[in-house]
């Protein structure tokens, strides 16, 4: 006798826990219809096509690949310009420092095996950073790099000589 008491009792609950999730269904179904049916019929026909319009309004898009984003950067930059924009710092050695009395210079080594000379205010690297300035032993380069949320923050990169090649 316990046992078809319980399934009377399990039945009886689920029946009575579903009904108000069909009405609260049938209630947003029927909000959704209003507000579709306030909408201009052509992008009523658009969303339903679609089904989900993703707006960034300013966030990065999180259905795009960084390294898609990346490649698509560097697409976009110009051909054409000096040879030390198309490498990252990371990627460069100093070679030499040289002092003049007007100015400062610099020999920079790139992975492709060629050397440039570079001074104060030029541009390098893949992020667009500037040459900040050239001490006796280092460059400082400040460049803008994006952060995790997308906000542009100063990064300064030294590039030290090597001890020995400094000598």
């Amino acid at each position: 006798m316990k046992w078809p008491t319980i399934w009377i009792i399990l039945i009886a609950g689920t029946l009575l826990t579903g009904i108000p999730v069909m009405a609260q269904d049938e209630a947003v179904m029927a909000q959704d219809e209003a507000v579709m049916a306030q909408d201009e019929p052509e992008e009523k026909a658009a969303i339903e096509k679609r089904g989900y319009i993703y707006e960034a309004k300013g966030r990065r898009d999180p259905f795009v690949s960084l390294l898609e984003a990346a490649r698509l950067a560097r697409e976009k930059r110009k051909k054409g310009l000096f040879p030390v924009e198309d490498f990252d710092l990371s990627q460069m050695r100093v070679i030499a420092i040289i002092s003049d009395v007007k100015d400062n210079y610099a020999l920079v080594g790139l992975p492709d095996g060629k050397y440039y000379t570079i001074k104060e205010g030029m541009t390098i690297g893949i992020h667009e950073g500037t040459v900040h300035s050239i001490l006796d032993d280092a460059v400082l380069i400040r460049e803008f790099k994006p952060d995790f949320r997308g906000q542009m923050r100063s990064e300064d990169t030294y590039l030290r000589l090597r001890k020995e090649e400094g000598q």
